[in-house]
């Protein structure tokens, strides 16, 4: 029930603190990039006590065919690694097509997409009648935010090259239904553009949800307690 969601993400919030306390004084001597320019998930991190995180913004176009994978988080996973290997492909053509010094010990990729009732893939809006319409199919429903993340460790060799962990996490959101005038208002503010489903949990859009089930901190964009406990089980490969 909508309720019992909000208090799971409790839960997995402090949980996931505890998870990465334990690590944060190497994680910040280490030298992690996120690659993606999103203050939202900048911000996570930051809360999650990483608070060296250098952002560098993929240049990745994001235009992988959705049909071509398993469902919506299968996509959202593609396009995070994609994005992940975009930033790393830059280091490597700073350093002159070597993995040196400067290349970073993690690179963190992620890409957030709503799913709707009807199985829609929704990423950002490009204009006011695709938001508007993006609000209309979520409203007085259940829909889904996935979040796909990568992790890639540069420095750590694998089979295939460098290491490389995706992972994505689903939070069901359930939305009241929305007039018409509600869409137009929400629409007007401007806050709808560069969010996926065209919507900010963490904004004016918090008005219109009656509830959660799953991560919270998935619905903005970076899932807070999954993220903790992979890169948890990474420290090794990469803290010595």
């Amino acid at each position: 029930q909508p309720s019992h969601g909000v208090v799971v993400v409790v839960e997995r919030s402090v949980e996931s603190l505890r998870m990465i306390l334990t690590h944060v004084t190497a994680l910040n001597a280490s030298h992690i990039v996120l690659a993606s320019g999103s203050p939202r998930r900048r911000d996570i991190l930051r809360a999650l006590g990483l608070t060296d995180v250098v952002v560098r913004a993929s240049s990745f176009a994001e235009d992988l065919d959705k049909n071509a994978y398993d469902g919506a988080h299968a996509y959202a996973q593609a396009t995070a690694m994609a994005k992940a290997r975009d930033v790393y492909e830059m280091f490597v053509r700073d350093g002159g097509g070597e993995v040196g010094d400067g290349v970073p010990d993690v690179i963190i990729g992620a890409d957030t997409v709503v799913e709707s009732r009807d199985g829609a893939v929704m990423e950002k809006p490009s204009d006011e009648r695709e938001a508007k319409d993006m609000l209309r199919a979520l409203s007085n429903g259940s829909s889904k935010v996935h979040t796909g993340v990568a992790i890639l460790l540069p420095k750590v060799s694998a089979v295939t090259g460098v290491f490389e962990r995706g992972f994505s996490e689903t939070t069901t959101v359930e939305f009241a239904e929305l007039t018409e005038e509600e869409i137009d208002a929400y629409v007007a503010t401007g806050e709808p553009f560069d969010k996926a489903g065209g919507y900010g949990i963490q904004g004016q859009a918090a008005a219109f949800i009656k509830g959660i089930v799953g991560d919270y901190y998935n619905v903005m964009g970076f899932p807070m307690h999954a993220f903790s406990r992979e890169l948890s089980a990474l420290v090794p490969l990469f803290v010595k």
